[in-house]
């Protein structure tokens, strides 16, 4: 993690995200909470030598409630949110409850759509996501940092206009 908090610093990141790590015992899955916590105080030092905010991604249960990151950003302090709007839309709390309870918290964003089961990166519009009540929620907090479209395909010519498709989206969404 500090080779890569090095080069992110090194091309002027802010931020570095991380995402939750599920690896341990199935007799053991009810403490991935506080594996979590005792792991991330020194990655959060760490990154702030390199000048970068650690932002924790929400995903799968249990780091798909509110509840779990109000406990995190708690006890780990200056650890930061970065909302997948994506994870939201087949998670327990959506997007509305994370921006309204912990929208002070949100460093950095992630916008894809799916169709509620799966994390499948599609163009915004495809999928079920409403992008204006995402869109809304977000200008409500006031949110006025960065949005990465993690809009994923096999196709360069395609993954190019699906990127505009949902670039444009946003744009007019936001105005």
């Amino acid at each position: 993690l500090e080779r890569c908090a090095r080069i992110f610093s090194g091309l002027g990141a802010r931020v570095m995200n991380i995402h939750p790590c599920y690896f341990c015992p199935p007799a053991m899955r009810d403490q991935l909470v506080s594996f979590q916590i005792e792991a991330l105080p020194p990655i959060v030092e760490m990154a702030a030598t390199y000048g970068l905010t650690l932002a924790f991604e929400n995903y799968k249960a249990p780091f798909d409630r509110v509840s779990v990151f109000k406990e995190m950003i708690a006890r780990v302090s200056g650890l930061k949110l970065h909302l997948d709007f994506g994870h939201t839309n087949f998670g327990k709390d959506g997007h509305q409850i994370f921006c309204k309870e912990l929208g002070e918290h949100l460093v950095h964003v992630h916008f894809s759509d799916n169709r509620s089961r799966n994390d499948d990166h599609l163009p915004l519009g495809v999928g079920t996501i409403d992008w204006q009540q995402a869109v809304d929620c977000l200008k409500s907090i006031p949110y006025d940092n960065t949005i990465t479209l993690e809009v994923f395909c096999n196709d360069p010519q395609m993954q190019v206009a699906y990127l505009d498709m949902s670039r444009n989206m946003v744009r007019s969404l936001w105005d």
